[in-house]
Formats: structure tokens, C-alpha cells, sequence
């Protein structure tokens, strides 16, 4: 197995082959081998599963068979694939309620909840069936503040249009409904 593949220095791969062609060979050797620091290189190797402790090798270290070191490590991999889906299954489910808690629909803003004047003016206007150039000027808005305004309330309201918007604010008793 090309350790290198998988991202490893050449000096973890050295290391390795060296274990796995001569299990007693020394620390020494496989220093000389590694050409840098061991420690890292060795410490690599146990995390990613091909060397395993062992007590009676001159090293401390035996280094697994190609097979079993790849199986080693697809059952490490499968493990973490499966934890992390685990934690994003978990995360999908607490969402709503995540959602619900920091942003609340337009179904839980009470109906007495502060609406602006100038809000107010402008769904009624809107209600008139006034153009946006004179509910602007009416309100003291350039058209692009006013289309901003209208945009903003919609989302408050959630709503698709502003039809929709219309309806849901007089559902609210923010605006009039027509003929009332």
C-alpha cells in the first residue's frame, strides 16, 4: 500500500516497508531511515493504523500486513463517515427548532407588536391601490426606499406577494381591510 497516496512522506513510507520487510529492526535504523525526526513519522503511522504497539520488537513496533493495515483503514474512515452523518442527521432534525427560537415566524409575532408609522402608512397605501411613485412621494420615500420597505414587510409577513401581504396584514389589524 502506497502510504505516499494517502498523503504521507516518503519518510513515513520508508519507515513502514522498513517494519514490514524486518520486524526487528531497530530505532536506530529506521532513524536513519526517516532521515528527519521519528517521533512524527511514528506517530503518524499508529494514527493512521499500519504500526501497532509491540513490546517484544526491538522498535516497540510492528507493522501491520498491507491487507490488514488497508482494512484497518477503511474501517477507520467508515467510522468517522458514519459519526459525522450522524451529527449532520442530528443537526437537520434541531434546525426548525434552532430556526423557530432565533427567528420567529410571522405566525408568532403577536399582533400588537410594534409597527412603524411609517409602515403602517405605507400598507395602506398599498391597500389604496396607489401607484409606488405616488406612495412614495406621499411618504416622503424615493420609489427604490419605498420597493425596499414593501420588500422588508413581506418578509415579515411571509408572504409571496403583495396581495398576500395585503390579506396578512389585515388579518393583523394593521391595515383596514378594503370596505371596512
Amino acid at each position: 500500500m502506497p502510504l505516499r497516496d494517502l498523503g504521507f512522506s516518503a519518510a513515513a513510507e520508508a519507515v513502514y516497508r522498513a517494519l514490514l520487510d524486518n520486524p526487528d529492526t531497530t530505532p536506530d535504523h529506521l532513524a536513519w531511515l526517516a532521515n528527519a525526526p521519528l517521533a512524527p513519522v511514528l506517530d503518524a503511522l499508529l494514527d493512521l493504523g499500519v504500526l501497532r504497539p509491540d513490546p517484544e520488537r526491538p522498535c516497540g513496533l510492528t507493522a501491520l500486513n498491507p491487507a490488514t493495515a488497508l482494512a484497518e483503514l477503511i474501517n477507520r474512515v467508515e467510522q468517522d463517515l458514519l459519526r459525522k452523518h450522524r451529527r449532520a442527521g442530528d443537526t437537520r432534525a434541531e434546525l426548525p427548532e434552532l430556526i423557530a427560537r432565533y427567528h420567529p415566524t410571522a405566525a408568532e409575532v403577536l399582533p400588537g407588536e410594534p409597527l412603524s408609522e411609517v409602515d403602517r402608512r405605507v400598507l395602506e397605501l398599498l391597500a389604496s391601490g396607489i401607484t409606488d411613485e405616488a406612495a412614495a412621494r406621499i411618504v416622503g420615500f424615493s420609489v427604490r426606499q419605498l420597493r425596499r420597505r414593501v420588500a422588508a414587510l413581506m418578509a415579515r409577513l411571509e408572504a409571496a406577494s403583495r396581495f398576500e401581504a395585503g390579506v396578512a396584514a389585515a388579518r393583523r389589524g394593521w391595515v383596514r381591510a378594503a370596505g371596512r
